[in-house]
């Protein structure tokens, strides 16, 4: 809950960054994320969520939490191993997230967490397949990944190795 209530954004050209506490911010970072958001300007996508500034190396909602090797799977399916890509899944070290998709989600985790405290057994019973965000309880990730498998919406995540944080990770 103390996530939603950091930020709300007051026009459509304000962005939300959301890091954890113990993240720093490199400057490829901002590179990436003003590249990035000038591209979705000039070509919206109403699916898109947010960019992530880290890479996905494991899928945390899966039952077996698995870890993959992003280039190989990348190489394969695109012939470069170093290309963005997106994903059904909310990142969790960092993103910017768009200001149209982030006031949609306030009210949707409103909404969940209303239906909630009305009747134990919930009015809006959601269930991702297979997840293990089903078991979680009331969060804003739980409820954003919701919310992103319920509207088919998707993040950007970046591939290439150059540092996104302080400590060296992406």
């Amino acid at each position: 809950k103390g996530i939603m209530e950091g930020w709300f954004p007051s026009s459509t050209g304000e962005y939300g960054v959301v890091l954890e506490d113990d993240t720093e911010v490199s400057y490829h970072f901002v590179t990436w994320i003003a590249t990035v958001i000038d591209s979705y300007k000039a070509n919206p996508d109403r699916n898109l969520v947010g960019i992530s500034f880290n890479k996905a190396h494991t899928i945390e909602a899966i039952n077996l939490r698995q870890e993959f090797d992003l280039k190989n799977v990348l190489n394969g399916l695109t012939g470069d191993p170093h290309s963005p890509f997106f994903l059904q899944v909310p990142s969790s070290g960092g993103a910017v997230f768009f200001p149209e998709i982030w006031r949609r989600f306030h009210l949707y985790m409103h909404l969940r967490m209303l239906s909630e405290t009305i009747d134990e057994e919930a009015i809006m019973d959601v269930r991702v397949p297979e997840s293990r965000t089903n078991g979680w309880k009331a969060g804003w990730r739980k409820f954003l990944y919701e919310m992103m498998y319920l509207r088919g919406q998707y993040m950007l995540f970046p591939s290439f190795d150059i540092p996104m944080t302080g400590d060296g990770s992406i």
